[in-house]
């Protein structure tokens, strides 16, 4: 492609951004807000409640993103990523899709990841969708052979329903936002319903954006034009937006039909196949706030409408009455038997089933089922799994969603448990023309059964996976490792996209292989249960021993880079709400600070007044950086024995990172998440005086939350952020910001990087539902900054006496430019000349030249040094050609000296190296002023003609 289409084409493309910003969010700004007053319905005291029995993970993204006051702005999420699509369409116009770079999937397809909802063509086993809980949506009509993601540059990649039109399976609605409230599960709200007609090739948007969450979307199969959508509103505050929508138009416009209370809605809804005019609903009331979770109450309840959903009736006849507050509830109706109807009742109090219920005259009575094992197999976590399927031909037949999945071929009266499958159900379809295949989805991902269920094979081509973090040792770059939501901690020992396994279990977390052996591996679960292994990841033990306080859903881990050893006495530190170090590779660990937040803030079981970061300096270990969730800053100069605190300018929000600068303690960076109000909200924060004061450096980075910030270390004004709506870069300290490369599946939340050194680098980056990706990053050319060759004068170069380790001698030490006798014309030349009847035990003599390095960056040099010494040297006596940098030798090989002879005693000839090739790498060294000193000594002289000659010429030398 041209540079001028490139050009056309990403005008395009912006313009398309600005209008789908402008078009389909054209509204009055949405704040949502908990604590508001302007309430209506039922369970106002529900807020003063919570169920301590329930999980707190969840409130792990929205604690983050919230302002301090519960605020969410929920729709600054599709304006950052219409920012950060003109900023990607910018980058392609204007540089070219090569220039910016290609992010390449690492990783895993075969772990899988929580699939929230999946549906099939009912006359084509071999076309299905399904829904990622937040991951988008996925397309195959090979039976599963290969997967094809349909929604990305859409809306939310939060997906909650799918619904087929059941006479055209090109038809397809896809409900954003998942209704489930537990585990780490709601990253983003929904932005409401989506439609194709074309089988995903293009979408039109219907509205419904402030339903946040959808619990179902059924379609009428008489009349494809009716479409239901259960809407299960906001988690974290009150909103109308919720209840039952219909439309009777193909979605064009909405109808709410079914409305309870601004904390009730509607989770499920089923339609009767034969006669859809009669349709049943579950509604569902819940809110969740830090200090109360309530996942029931007097507005949960099945409703029936017997005129296609114009007018409701709240169902009795043998149900769970709303004064016993019941919490979620799931419907379905027998397929084969329409009148026969099942529901299944949760309890508000533990989240446990409350019973099974059987109508079989259509909805007006109902049986409680005996339900034996029912409860042991899917366990006490209604407000997670609340689905109930039906055998499209065997009425008798259910399927019940649970931590484990239950099925009765009796009608309900008893079950059994399904094994094969990874725990924790979403989702079921059956193929009606042959219902022995089934497709589950849970939080491993999508199975299908060909057998009616006796055995599964998962879908190892779904890369879906919702990571937290990511890892890799550069000694073994293709080991990449992540710790995922809901399935542990892996990794990949060959850098396969489908091998990855196991190396600890529960929700996966920190994951860090200690910089001295590959052999020393740290891995955390949830609420900071850390593991080792010694043996490079085969076993692994508990490594809390002396860890106390509270410890975070993600509880952050860093290795001093500084440590030496081998892997086992490493220094490392962990952070609850005080900061832990261990000497010992986390063999035990000692509390080095008090609270380091503002108190235990955390009720009904939310861990919140946590550390949450933590940075050492690779420059001065001594220098520690913490960052809390409570939006404190700390720095420790003294390797814990005091604390300053650094945020007074900074905002109050929950800290993702701060980073230490490679080449000075002083500077260093702190990152926020949290979404806007009112006005822009700074992200990114630099400081150059050990967080005395701050300067934003934000500048034009999509407003939306920071997760990481990577320093390059070959170049410290090179930053790379992941945020919430991708990876950015700046190569001017955050002057500027730009999209990095193209190929990032749209939407990505970037949860973590790690930068490995090569050639070229390579920067890993972790997704939230999108599994890992990779991207090579271009190397910036190098600079040369010594070009000479001595054929015309010294090229800035002084002589100096005892110019590295010698004793000055002044009259026997000298230097001279030669204008021939070089390796090609002039030289730089030293002279270390003998003396009669003295010892003269040192004696040195150099030509340096002082360097102003404008940038950070990695220093090499190549030059022509000959080393000749007179023949009379005994062999105590030795000469050598010396290279030094600020003042510290630098020799080949792990030598201090470039080339070195030592005498013989024999007369006759001299001894010499001839012209060598001499190539050093002289480090990473930082901006500023440097000194290069090139020259020889000797030692050991007492006789005049005992002399050492050092040839320098043709220097050159560049910085990286």
């Amino acid at each position: 492609m041209t540079a001028r289409y490139r050009w056309l084409t990403g005008c395009l493309i912006a313009a398309a951004a600005t209008i789908f910003a402008c078009g389909r969010h054209r509204m009055a700004e949405r704040v949502v807000d908990p604590a508001s007053r302007d309430r209506a319905g039922v369970g106002d005291s529900e807020l003063e409640e919570h169920d301590s029995a329930s999980v707190a993970e969840n409130d792990y993204f929205y604690l983050q993103r919230r302002l301090r006051d519960g605020r969410i702005n929920v729709l600054q999420r599709a304006r950052a990523m219409t920012h950060a699509r003109f900023l990607r369409a910018r980058v392609i116009a204007f540089s070219g899709l090569d220039a910016a770079g290609t992010w390449e999937l690492r990783g895993p397809v075969n772990v899988g990841g929580r699939v929230a909802d999946v549906i099939g063509d009912p006359a084509n086993a071999a076309t299905f969708y399904v829904g990622a809980a937040s991951g988008g949506v996925w397309k195959t009509t090979d039976g599963g052979a290969t997967f094809t993601q349909i929604f990305d540059g859409q809306g939310s990649q939060s997906i909650g329903a799918l619904a087929i039109d059941p006479r055209n399976s090109n038809v397809l609605y896809v409900g954003t936002g998942e209704a489930s409230p537990g585990g780490g599960s709601v990253t983003y709200p929904g932005d409401g319903v989506w439609k194709t007609t074309d089988g995903g090739a293009t979408w039109q948007h219907l509205g419904l954006d402030q339903t946040i969450a959808i619990g179902r979307i059924v379609v009428d199969p008489r009349n494809p034009n009716n479409v239901f959508v259960a809407a299960t509103g906001h988690l974290f505050s009150r909103n109308i937006d919720r209840g039952v929508y219909r439309s009777q138009d193909g979605g064009a416009t909405w109808t709410k039909v079914l409305f309870v209370s601004d904390i009730a809605g509607a989770v499920d809804v089923a339609i009767d196949p034969v006669d859809p005019s009669r349709v049943f609903a579950a509604t569902w009331e819940r809110i969740r706030t830090p200090s109360a979770r309530t996942y029931g109450g007097p507005g949960s309840g099945l409703w029936r409408s017997t005129d296609g959903g114009t007018t409701w009736t709240r169902l009795a006849g043998g149900l769970p009455a709303p004064t016993t507050e019941p919490s979620r509830i799931g419907v379905a109706i027998a397929p084969s038997s329409p009148t026969t109807v099942y529901t299944i009742f949760y309890r508000k109090s533990d989240q446990g089933l409350d019973g099974l219920f059987r109508s079989v005259d259509g909805g007006t009575t109902w049986t409680r089922q005996t339900v034996t094992n029912l409860a042991g197999i899917i366990g006490a976590q209604g407000f997670w799994s609340g689905r109930i399927f039906v055998h499209p031909t065997n009425p008798s037949e259910i399927w019940v969603d649970g931590v484990g999945l239950a099925r009765s071929t009796n009608g309900g009266a008893s079950f059994s448990s399904v094994a094969g499958l990874h725990a924790d159900h979403h989702a079921q379809w059956f193929f009606p023309g042959n219902p022995a295949t089934i497709l589950k989805g849970n939080d491993g991902g999508l199975y299908r059964s060909t057998n009616g269920g006796t055995s599964w094979t998962h879908f190892d081509n779904l890369p879906i996976s919702q990571f937290y973090t990511v890892e890799a040792h550069p000694a073994e770059p293709f080991k990449i490792y992540g710790g995922l939501q809901d399935n542990g901690v892996k990794r990949t020992t060959t850098g396969s996209l489908n091998d990855w396994s196991n190396v600890i279990g529960g929700d996966g977390f920190e994951v860090l292989v200690d910089p001295r052996s590959t052999q020393v591996i740290y891995a955390e679960s949830q609420f900071g249960a850390l593991s080792r292994s010694t043996d490079g990841g085969a076993t692994f033990r508990s490594a809390t021993s002396g860890l106390s306080g509270r410890l975070g859903w993600k509880t952050p881990l860093a290795i001093d880079p500084a440590s030496t050893g081998t892997g086992l006495t490493s220094t490392v530190y962990i952070g609850s709400h005080m900061l832990f170090k261990s000497t010992n590779s986390a063999g035990s660990w000692t509390a080095i600070s008090g609270d380091l937040t503002n108190g235990n803030q955390g009720t009904g079981g939310v861990v919140f007044g946590t550390i949450t970061t933590i940075a050492v300096s690779p420059t001065n270990r001594n220098t520690i950086y913490i960052g809390t969730d409570d939006g404190n800053v700390w720095v420790t100069r003294d390797a814990g024995a005091t604390y300053t605190r650094l945020d007074a300018a900074l905002p109050d929000l929950w800290v993702t990172r701060v980073a230490v600068d490679p080449t000075s303690d002083a500077i260093a960076y702190a990152t926020f998440s949290g979404f806007r109000v009112d006005q822009p909200l700074p992200h990114v924060f630099r400081t150059t005086n050990f967080g005395a004061t701050w300067t934003d450096i934000s500048s034009d980075l999509p407003d939306a939350p920071v997760n990481e910030i990577v320093i390059d270390p070959a170049q410290s004004s090179t930053l790379y952020v992941g945020t919430d709506v991708g990876v950015f870069v700046t190569h001017d300290t955050g002057g500027t910001w730009a999209p990095l490369g193209t190929g990032m599946p749209d939407g990505s939340v970037v949860t973590d990087m790690k930068l490995l050194p090569g050639t070229p680098p390579t920067l890993l980056a972790s997704t939230y539902g999108r599994s890992i990706y990779s991207i090579d990053l271009s190397a910036a050319p190098a600079v040369t900054v010594i070009d000479a060759h001595f054929d015309v004068d010294a090229d800035g170069f002084t002589y100096t006496d005892d110019a590295f380790r010698g004793t000055a001698q002044p009259a026997y030490a000298s230097g001279n430019r030669i204008a021939t006798g070089g390796f090609s014309g002039g030289a730089l030349r030293v002279a270390l000349s003998g003396i009669d009847n003295a010892v003269i035990t040192n004696m040195s003599g150099g030509w340096s030249r002082t360097l102003d390095l404008t940038r950070y960056g990695r220093m090499r040099s190549t030059l022509r040094m000959q080393l000749t010494q007179t023949s009379e040297y005994e062999s105590n006596e030795l000469s050598q050609s010396l290279v030094s940098i600020d003042g510290t030798l630098v020799g080949t090989g792990t030598n201090d000296f470039v080339a070195q002879i030592n005498g013989n005693g024999n007369g006759g000839t001299p001894i010499t190296t001839g012209f060598q090739l001499v190539t050093l790498d002289l480090g990473i060294r930082a901006a500023g002023s440097h000194q290069l000193r090139l020259g020889g000594f000797n030692n050991q002289k007492t006789l005049n003609d005992e002399s050492t000659e050092i040839l320098i010429d043709d220097v050159v030398l560049t910085e990286e």
